[in-house]
Order: structure tokens, then C-alpha cells, then sequence
């Protein structure tokens, strides 16, 4: 999740994250051989890269872009504590998070052994909190918890014909907790997280540790 609960601070104050790897969880939507049903595959290392900026003291935003994930928007209002500008060593910061997501897409594939296209729709909603405590100016420790809920559709269509082969829908949960290091050196920072996801979708459930670093500068 990468987000300790110190907002920026002040109107306009941001961060460039320049990049971010993490491993991440995907869903597959197999129609190879009429088979419409869904699971979780294995787990996969993705690159991100993102910008938050200050609304206000307490309010950031941010924009994330990864090549296999959707485009996020996201925010925090921070509850509890100093915000970045003004945090000394102790400092104790709460926040709430969240977040939106959409991508589509379009390929060639096979579906029960007939060339097809298919059409893919996916939209991700996301609620949680973080805490974080100063360990000095420089480390600071945080935990974070969210609760995504990711809606998904597919349509296999005949390319010959154009007509529809098959409609595939649902909605996978991911509830997840993690634990992040953040340090910072001048204008650079960096942090390490290890999250614990438990991804759900129909009768099809995948727990899996996800480890993720992130560099980015202060602005």
C-alpha cells in the first residue's frame, strides 16, 4: 500500500514515487475450453510508479500508474498526529485511506477452440486506515489494513461472426494487513512493506505475502 498516515502537510506539497516493485495478485479468466469460471493466479512482480499531493494539512492525494493493474486515485484524511512538514521523533499519526481503479482491454484468444476477442472490464473500490510512529526524523514504522473490493466482467466474442460466445462477471475481495519501513535521506525516501493478502472470488480463495519497495523524492 506504501502509505505511512503523515499527510504532506500543506496545499500543493507532494511526492514523486518514482518507482515502486511489488508482487501482486491477479485474477485469470480462462475461456480456452468453454470454461468460464475464475481463479486467482499465482502471485506476480509488478512496477508502479505515483504522485500525491496536499490538499490541505490533513488531505493528500494520489495518482498510481502500473502496467498490469488499473489506474488508481487515491486519498487520505489524516485523523491523529503532526503532519510531514511538522513531525518530530515520537510523532503518532493515524489515518483513513482509500481508493478508486478502472481499466479495459481488449485481446485475441481462443474460446472452446474458436478464435475469439475478448473484452475485459475491471473497477477496484478501496477503505482502510494506517498508523505510523516516528522511530527518529529519518525512520519511521507503520501498519496499514484495507478491505479492496474489485468488480470484473469479460465478453468472449467469435471473431468471425461477432457474436457473443460468453458473459463472465463477478467480484473478488482482497482483505489484507501490512507492515512498512520508511526512511528518508535529504529529499529521497524509501520504504519496504510486507503486506498479507487473502483474496476471495466465488468459491475460490488465495492467501499469499506480498513483499514491495518503493524510491521516491520529496518535492
Amino acid at each position: 500500500r506504501f502509505e505511512p498516515a503523515e499527510t504532506r502537510g500543506e496545499l500543493a506539497a507532494s511526492r514523486w514515487e518514482i518507482a515502486s516493485v511489488g508482487v501482486g495478485q491477479s485474477v485469470s479468466l480462462d475461456g480456452s475450453a468453454g470454461n468460464t469460471t475464475t481463479q486467482f493466479a499465482s502471485e506476480y512482480a509488478g512496477i508502479a510508479t505515483g504522485f500525491a499531493v496536499g490538499l490541505s494539512e490533513h488531505v493528500d492525494a494520489t495518482i498510481r500508474l502500473e502496467p498490469q493493474a488499473p489506474i488508481q486515485a487515491r486519498f487520505k484524511y489524516q485523523l491523529l498526529g503532526a503532519s510531514h512538514r511538522k513531525a518530530d521523533a515520537g510523532n503518532l499519526a493515524a489515518a483513513v485511506v482509500g481508493g478508486v481503479g478502472f481499466a479495459a482491454d481488449s485481446a485475441f484468444t481462443t474460446y472452446a477452440k474458436q478464435d475469439a476477442t475478448v473484452s475485459t472490464f475491471y473497477v477496484m473500490a478501496d477503505l482502510g486506515a494506517t498508523v505510523s510512529y516516528r522511530l527518529g526524523m529519518r525512520w519511521m514504522l507503520y501498519l496499514a489494513g484495507g478491505f479492496p473490493v474489485h468488480r470484473y466482467a469479460a465478453q468472449f466474442k467469435d471473431t468471425a461472426s461477432g457474436g457473443t460466445l460468453a458473459d463472465l462477471s463477478g467480484i473478488a475481495t482482497q482483505p489484507l494487513y501490512a507492515v512498512g519501513w520508511h526512511y528518508e535521506a535529504a529529499s529521497l525516501f524509501f520504504e519496504f512493506e510486507l503486506a498479507k493478502a487473502r483474496a476471495s472470488s466465488g468459491l475460490t480463495t488465495r492467501v499469499a505475502y506480498l513483499p514491495g519497495l518503493m524510491m521516491g523524492i520529496k518535492l
